[in-house]
């Protein structure tokens, strides 16, 4: 696979304003090959996992397309969340209903099955023109930096595809591509996206590493990205938000104070509960004197009384506590 050398994501107040026009739409894939144990012992998507008590992932989602939206003229951007049979397609909200100025949100389910990433993007891009662009991102992850001055660097790059990578060289979950591009890629069957089309388009296109020198994505894949990703969201006020990010994984990472406490409406939590860097979904419960330390709870999923739950998830299953 042949890759132009790195080019660097300016930090974000050195990054000028988007101008784009050819920007048709940003595609979110919200679905996964197969449901993970996060996914399975929660029962919801990805991005309908609570970022603190007011906010869903998708919500961030939304808010970072909007701040993208201001910069484009035109008309409004379209913003499609892709899921598929192997996730639960995520719940209706009221940011998504009625007219918005800017912003056009749609959820759309893939029409094929086991279409994989690559093959999603094919379809999702049939529509349009081949020199139209489309911005595509995977839902499932929490961007560091705005949504804008990851746009504007992969938008600088002038390649027929350009992918974001982090500061090692893996890849960062956004690609900017012209839609004549993916037409090389079969109609039919499983395309993975980084393991073969981009390989394939690289063969004949202009495909080009943007490397995200401010910070990272943060995945939310299994339970400890999910808590680790966060983690950095509840720090990010703190003037060390970005090494944070960076230092998140370590395993000599400080966790012992904690950071945040998230809580659904629909959950119930006994106030003598101690609840540490996790959260208690709706419809999971918490009783009295009980201990709760970097575990997801999950809709029907129970510390009982006294209890203690420690790197679990916690579901509705007798058998429901998991390592994930």
């Amino acid at each position: 696979m042949q890759l132009q050398a790195p080019q660097k994501v300016a930090p974000a107040s050195d990054a000028p304003a988007t101008t784009s026009a050819s920007l048709r739409a940003i595609i979110l894939l919200a679905g996964t090959p197969r449901a993970s144990a996060l996914v399975a012992g929660v029962q919801r998507s990805p991005v309908d996992l609570p970022l603190d008590n007011q906010r869903l992932l998708l919500d961030l989602w939304i808010e970072h397309c909007r701040q993208l939206a201001r910069h484009l003229p035109g008309s409004p951007l379209h913003v499609r969340v892709l899921v598929n049979a192997n996730t639960p397609a995520p719940r209706p909200r009221d940011l998504l209903a009625g007219d918005q100025p800017d912003l056009h949100v749609t959820i759309e389910h893939e029409t094929a099955s086991f279409r994989g990433s690559g093959g999603a993007v094919r379809d999702a891009a049939q529509h349009y023109d081949d020199n139209d662009r489309i911005l595509v991102a995977s839902a499932g992850q929490v961007l560091v930096q705005p949504l804008a001055t990851l746009f504007h660097a992969l938008e600088q790059s002038s390649a027929d595809v350009a992918v974001l990578a982090h500061r090692d060289g893996t890849p960062g979950g956004l690609t900017y591509l012209r839609c004549g591009c993916v037409r090389d890629l079969a109609p039919r069957g499983f395309v993975d996206l980084k393991e073969q089309a981009l390989p394939r388009l690289a063969r004949r296109h202009d495909v080009r590493v943007v490397q995200d020198a401010g910070g990272t994505v943060l995945p939310v894949r299994t339970r400890a990205d999910y808590l680790a990703a966060l983690r950095w969201y509840h720090r990010q006020s703190d003037a060390h938000a970005a090494a944070d990010a960076i230092k998140i994984e370590s395993p000599f990472a400080e966790d012992w104070q904690r950071t945040f406490a998230v809580v659904e409406p629909d959950a119930v939590v006994d106030p003598t509960a101690w609840i540490h860097d996790s959260v208690v979904l709706a419809g999971g419960r918490v009783e009295a004197g009980a201990s709760v330390v970097r575990c997801v709870i999950g809709p029907g999923g129970r510390v009982a009384r006294r209890g203690r739950a420690v790197d679990e998830i916690v579901t509705a299953d007798t058998n429901g506590r998991h390592r994930g």
